[in-house]
């Protein structure tokens, strides 16, 4: 029996409780991922950390309007900044 492990790389509700702060560690890339339809799909991915393990945060598509509503555009822009799980 295999077992999946979420507490890999990629933020996700595993390893994030409600309220924690994560800290924008860099500009965001951009990288393609084929969904179980085989359609393929970008997806932006924000290097991340909290309480002091890097992550990789990939916003769904409202939470990513928000972050540009909050940051801009600019992804150079965000390293820095913080977010709110």
């Amino acid at each position: 029996m295999v077992e999946a492990d979420f507490s890999g790389d990629f933020e996700n509700e595993e390893n994030t409780s409600e309220g924690d702060i994560l800290v924008i560690t860099a500009e965001a890339t951009y990288s393609e991922i084929t969904k179980r339809d085989g359609n393929v799909k970008q997806v932006l991915n924000v290097p991340i950390e909290n309480n002091g393990v890097k992550k990789t945060y990939t916003p769904s598509r409202d939470a990513g309007k928000a972050i540009v509503r909050a940051f801009g555009k600019n992804t150079k822009d965000w390293t820095g900044k913080k977010l709110q799980a």
